[in-house]
Order: structure tokens, then sequence, then C-alpha cells
């Protein structure tokens, strides 16, 4: 029988190799950035330039999740509300976008996600908030606002005040790369997407936090 003592050291060790691997594969995703941003300055091409981007700042948005798991208390659920916080001031910083032109609007309630959930949830939002800022402002002023409400059932709202999607746009059948991206995110969660185009785009995705699935 293992005395308490060992039991504590184990869970201990086994801890700090949590948190060691957390802190490994967000620094191997930062390496992949730096990687992405030196091809940057080789390439002209402003359809290529903005792949590259894009592509910046999805890997950003998983690394960050890998460094809230790594400080967090329980190695195993991120506060969401600092999450989001900070990955939208990172796409505004990304994008250039000055605090002045783009209000941000924020109720975000007190919720923790495990990674599962996290990852493309965060995804998510990174390509929300992204596409509001590179398109919906053409004369580069506006707000966008972020909700995430819910307990059993979660409730995510990214709305802006812009341009809107335009009408030939059959939100059906999207084409564009950064909303099929969210449509099978959204799957991942088994979750529902509604997209409100009355005034701005407005999307609203429900869904519950995924279950673990055990990989042995």
């Amino acid at each position: 029988m293992y005395s308490e003592a060992a039991i504590r050291d184990s869970l201990a060790e086994k801890e700090v190799l949590l948190k060691e691997i957390h802190h490994r594969v967000k620094n191997n995703m930062q390496i992949i950035s730096s990687l992405l941003n030196l091809q940057l300055q080789h390439v002209q091409e402003e359809e290529a330039r903005n792949v590259l981007i894009e592509s910046q700042g999805r890997v950003k948005s998983m690394a960050m999740i890998h460094e809230k798991l790594y400080q967090s208390p329980d190695l195993a659920r991120i506060k969401f509300r600092d999450y989001i916080q900070k990955l939208v001031y990172d796409i505004l910083y990304t994008y250039g976008v000055k605090a002045r032109n783009i209000e941000l609007e924020m109720d975000i309630d007190d919720i923790e996600l495990d990674m599962e959930t996290s990852i493309p949830c965060g995804l998510i939002i990174n390509e929300l908030v992204t596409n509001s800022v590179k398109y919906a402002f053409p004369e580069g002023k506006g707000t966008i606002s972020i909700q995430f409400k819910g307990q059993d059932e979660l409730q995510l709202i990214i709305k802006d005040d812009g341009i809107g999607l335009p009408q030939e746009v059959d939100v059906e059948h999207i084409e564009t790369l950064g909303l099929q991206l969210v449509l099978n995110l959204v799957k991942q969660l088994n979750g529902e997407l509604t997209i409100n185009r009355s005034q701005g785009t407005e999307y609203i995705i429900k869904f519950k936090e995924l279950k673990y699935n055990k990989r042995f």
C-alpha cells in the first residue's frame, strides 16, 4: 500500500510534468507563429500575406489555451473571460486597429472550460472577430460586441454594427475558408449556429461543454 505522503508526492510530480507539457506545447506553437512571421517578410502578394496572418492568428489562439492551462491552478480548466479579452486585444493589435476606432463591448460570465471545448471555442472567436475587424468597417470605425453566458448550456454571441454580410452570401452554403472553419468547429462542439443579418452581423452559437474523450 502506498503511504499518503507517497501518493501526494506522485500527484505533485504529475502536476509538474503536466505543467511542463502545456508550457512546451505553447512554446512550440510560438515557434510556428514566429516562422510564419518570418515568412511574411518575404511575401509581397496581399492574398498570400492575408493567409499567413490568418494562420498565425489561429496558432496564437491555440497557444493561448495552453498558456492559460499552464497558469491555471488545477491544470484542467481555464477562465474564459481572461482568455477572450487577451485574444481579442491581440487580434486588434495584429491588424493595427486603434482602440478609439473600434469599440469593444464584452459581457462575459465567469465561465471555465476544459481544453476539449476551449480550443474549438477559441478558434471560433478568433475567426469571427478577425472577420469583423477585416471586413465589417470599411470606414475604420464601429463596435464589436461579445457576449458569453450560461452554465449547462452556453451561448456565445459575437456581433458587429458594420456593413453586414453581402446579400449574395448564402449562409447555408458558405464558401469562405474562415466561415467554413466556424461551421466545422460548431459541429465539433455539437452546437447550433444562427446568423442574424438585420443590423450588421450577429453570430449566435449555442453549445454544451464537451465531455472528455479518453484516449486510452
